[in-house]
């Protein structure tokens, strides 16, 4: 009888943590901007964890839970704060070098902020048009894809 219960308090709590999971949001202000065949998609961050991946969706048509599955996922295991220029941090070239993530990505008319995300899609022949983007996150095994237009999918 205890084992029963124990487990039944086991199933209770798997069942909050993912419905908490199911309701955060982490990903807002998404934006896409086209120059020269490609589409720069940025987003802004909030809540996220070192294990938290970011993936993005094309569609033809605009992306809602309804749809989500429809579309190609064409960026997976995106890290966090992706806006931020790699290039400039010295211990993306040598271990002995301290950490500096405070350069963003140089876009034609601005900097990126370096704590927000950014995913560059190329533009091919077979893709749809019009093109239509979301993003989603992961954190372990699990993701939330849970549409806010305007939030984490273009309307």
């Amino acid at each position: 009888m205890h084992y029963y219960k124990i487990r039944i308090l086991l199933l209770l709590l798997l069942f909050i943590h993912l419905s908490n999971l199911k309701s955060q949001t982490v990903i807002t202000s998404i934006s896409a901007e086209y120059k020269n065949g490609q589409v720069f998609l940025t987003w802004d961050e909030a809540n996220v964890t070192d294990s938290t991946r970011f993936n993005v969706y094309l569609s033809n048509g605009p992306i809602n839970e309804n749809t989500i599955a429809d579309a190609t996922l064409v960026g997976h295991h995106i890290e966090p704060s992706s806006a931020c220029d790699w290039w400039l941090n010295p211990a993306s070239f040598s271990v002995s070098e301290p950490e500096d993530k405070t350069h963003g990505f140089q876009l034609a008319d601005r900097i990126l902020d370096p704590t927000t995300g950014l995913f560059v899609h190329t533009v091919l022949s077979q893709d749809p048009s019009p093109m239509y983007f979301a993003v989603t996150y992961t954190v372990g095994n699990i993701e939330n894809d849970s549409i806010k237009a305007g939030e984490n999918s273009l309307i």
